[in-house]
């Protein structure tokens, strides 16, 4: 297979000493370097991660190891890939303040860079904030696989059901505009009350939630790529190349076209996708710090983010350790009306679309509106 979709699972919580010692793919935790940067690098990276919205800085949501590909590579080539967020609930209706991507990237072999434990120490629980850096989300280990075939997936747990259900909610909220986050035993209920069918929403949610149940516990999708064609600079095509959206057609209408790269003019690709499932794991909204945020803020939320490259991989070309700004696009959260719930009108394509509050995708999973603890929380 020329291009494959790449999983990152979620694979238990880090320990302090191992979120320090990581160059490996993680999420949440403390910003590590693998090579050393300078002090005018520092200070990029420090404006870049400064929300837009409120000022504070924002969180290390995903760190990455995602090296550019290469048809034979005669140097030594490590990238790390970073995508940081801001951790309030009203910051995160402005994405394009709030949030930010890039990479940093070195053609040599940093010694250090290779530091590990003696043994990963698996938690069972995440760091309480006390233990944390402020602006720090707690740290997992995640697990990289290939993405099984259809038909291949795993018997999801009950907990991993309630999340695949609660994707469809949402997906179909987004479209429709008129859905609310629903209790499990509600979702038939809902479904002989809101005749969906023939509506783009079921043909997104089925293949949304598709793809998903083949391995519930998935927080990443990569887009593997060969590297460039030397006749043509061009990446081969594949089927697997397209980010998995909770709702494509409405993020359409709310995003410009993607550009160009901005350093070599060339198309640009999806490399890593954020999926909603981060939200559960991370329990974003106990994290939430007293800076200002208004009472009962519950932290960021979103759909999928997603960071995209340069399809030839110009930054290839540069020597040394090597920052760049990456493109990032946000799905926001669905949002719903909370009159007109069921309207007997179905929306339609080009219709206006009255603001209404969000769905809080982690609300369906350990927010107030469950009972108790789903089942495999600690």
């Amino acid at each position: 297979m020329l291009h494959q979709t790449l999983l990152g699972l979620f694979d238990g919580y880090m320990s302090r000493g191992d979120d320090q010692l990581t160059s490996e793919t993680k999420l949440g935790g403390a910003l590590t370097y693998f090579p050393p940067i300078t002090p005018e690098q520092r200070g990029q990276i420090d404006r870049w991660t400064r929300c837009g919205v409120c000022s504070h800085p924002m969180f290390l949501l995903l760190q990455a190891y995602s090296p550019l590909p290469q048809d034979a590579p005669s140097t030594p080539h490590h990238r790390m890939l970073y995508v940081f967020c801001c951790n309030t609930s009203g910051c995160a209706r402005e994405p394009s303040r709030s949030w930010a991507a890039f990479s940093l990237q070195v053609d040599q072999d940093d010694g250090e860079s290779t530091l590990a434990a003696d043994a990963d120490v698996v938690l069972t629980a995440p760091l309480p904030p006390g233990e944390l850096a402020p602006h720090s989300f707690p740290p997992c280990f995640v697990r990289v696989v290939e993405e099984p075939e259809e038909g291949e997936g795993v018997t999801p747990t009950d907990l991993e059901l309630e999340m695949i259900k609660m994707a469809e909610a949402n997906s179909r909220a987004a479209d429709a505009n008129h859905g609310v986050p629903f209790p499990d035993d509600d979702l038939k209920a809902l479904a002989q009350m809101v005749d969906l069918k023939d509506k783009r929403s079921d043909y997104y949610y089925e293949k949304f939630r598709t793809r998903v149940a083949r391995a519930p516990t998935q927080l990443l999708r990569y887009h593997q790529r060969t590297p460039p064609m030397a006749a043509t600079g061009q990446g081969l095509q594949g089927r697997h190349e397209r980010p998995l959206f909770m709702n494509p057609h409405k993020l359409k209408l709310q995003q410009s076209t993607i550009p160009a790269c901005a350093f070599c003019g060339a198309s640009l690709v999806y490399e890593v996708q954020v999926l909603p499932t981060a939200l559960y794991y991370m329990r974003v909204h106990e994290y939430v710090e007293d800076v200002g945020c208004s009472t009962g803020d519950e932290g960021v939320d979103f759909g999928t983010a997603t960071v995209y490259t340069c399809s030839k991989d110009c930054a290839l070309q540069k020597k040394g350790v090597y920052l760049r700004r990456e493109v990032l696009v946000v799905e926001e959260a669905p949002q719903v009306t909370d009159d007109k719930l069921f309207s007997e009108a179905p929306v339609e394509e080009g219709a206006a679309v009255l603001p209404g509050s969000r769905i809080n995708l982690r609300d369906s999973m350990i927010g107030e509106s469950v009972v108790g603890k789903p089942s495999g929380i600690p």
